[in-house]
């Protein structure tokens, strides 16, 4: 599912993706909050579809960016908990587990 747009918020259509503003384009209203712009088609008040420039959040390459730092973040933080379970698993091993363990280790 696409992520909401002010344009979609606004009863705009997205014609396009998130891109960075060229500079020449900075100090237009639509560049101004993000630095970055979509290409909407709105219905005018003619019932007519209207080519516009809305504001937008995040390019292709920011929610991919961020997507791979959150799936690092969730392996970090899945290791250390592999690690913490398994060291407490050695630290409260009974008689069983401690016989069992070696008896592997010989074969």
């Amino acid at each position: 599912m696409a992520p909401m747009t002010l344009a979609a918020l606004s009863g705009c259509v997205d014609d396009g993706v998130c891109t960075l503003c060229d500079p020449r384009d900075l100090s237009k209203s639509y560049c101004k909050e993000t630095g970055k712009s979509i290409k909407v088609k709105c219905l005018g008040t003619d019932g007519m579809m209207v080519d516009d420039n809305h504001s937008c959040f995040l390019t292709p390459e920011e929610e991919q960016l961020r997507v791979i730092f959150f799936q690092i973040m969730m392996a970090i933080i899945g290791g250390l908990a592999f690690w913490g379970v398994q060291t407490r698993k050695k630290e409260h091993a009974n008689l069983f587990d401690v016989r069992k363990t070696m008896q592997r280790n010989k074969k």
